[in-house]
């Protein structure tokens, strides 16, 4: 009988050993299998970042591209309301070359005044530089006479065109940079 217990005791530990060694494979199995998900799971958050990073570069060159549009917009609005106040001023003056206000007669002069302020606060608003001629035009106290409106409008003009071609020239760059 102690043959049969120690024949039983080495198939025993054999079979043991065998099913040791196939856990063992599972184990290792198991684990290439997780580093190959781990892997899978890497790249593909790396692909989704990198397909977020060119749609965030598309969508912010889109807006750019929108915001420079707009701010042309705004600044053509700009000078357009700048030959408003200067046709106004001359449409309304007095004799003696005044814009002070006559009994009876409608005054648009002021009002396109403020409608210039609102437009060169939108284009700041913007992004776009700060308008300190076409400001004085349009908040000017000293905005009495025609000769100072004309002298006025005719400095915010020429900011106006200095401006436009700043941003003619960064909207080159950023074409040349795409």
């Amino acid at each position: 009988m102690t043959a049969v217990v120690a024949i039983a005791s080495v198939l025993s530990t054999f079979f043991a050993a065998i099913a040791a060694r196939a856990a063992l494979r599972s184990i290792r199995q198991a684990h290439a299998f997780h580093d190959r998900d781990v892997a899978d799971r890497q790249a593909a958050r790396e692909a989704e970042a990198n397909e977020f990073d060119r749609e965030f570069t598309a969508r912010r060159s889109a807006w750019e591209d929108e915001r420079r549009a707009r701010l042309l917009e705004q600044l053509q609005r700009v000078s357009d309301l700048v030959a408003v106040v200067r046709q106004t001023a001359g449409d309304e003056v007095a004799a003696d070359d005044s814009l002070t206000p006559r009994p009876g007669v409608p005054r648009f002069f002021w009002n396109a005044r403020k409608q210039l302020e609102a437009a060169i606060e939108v284009f700041v608003a913007l992004g776009g530089s700060e308008l300190p001629q076409c400001t004085k035009l349009a908040t000017g106290s000293t905005m009495t006479h025609l000769s100072f409106v004309a002298s006025a409008a005719t400095d915010a003009l020429s900011e106006i065109a200095v401006v436009a071609t700043v941003h003619a020239e960064r909207q080159r760059l950023a074409v040349a940079d795409e």
